[in-house]
């Protein structure tokens, strides 16, 4: 969310993430992806993968790019998490 210290949320993880994907959320208080890749670059993450149309597809990316016992961890926002939930329980 735009309104939301992004830096300071990433920052105590970004040591910790191996490869960040960038899911997109349709509303209006959601930073767009340039945004946030600027924000990433920043603060000095470059390990980033965009380009998704939609979360389900940025998703399928982090699981398809984990090793067998890699962990994807989804947060940033509820409404993301909610949809990872929809999609994988």
């Amino acid at each position: 969310m735009r309104d939301k210290d992004i830096a300071g949320i990433i920052n105590p993880m970004k040591s910790l993430v191996q490869r960040w994907y960038l899911a997109p959320i349709p509303l209006a208080r959601t930073a767009s992806e340039p945004e946030l890749l600027a924000l990433f670059h920043q603060i000095g993450v470059d390990n980033l993968e965009g380009g998704f149309a939609a979360a389900t597809e940025a998703f399928a990316a982090a699981k398809r790019n984990a090793n067998k016992d890699g962990l994807v961890l989804v947060f940033g926002t509820f409404p993301l998490v909610s949809e990872f939930l929809a999609h994988n329980s």
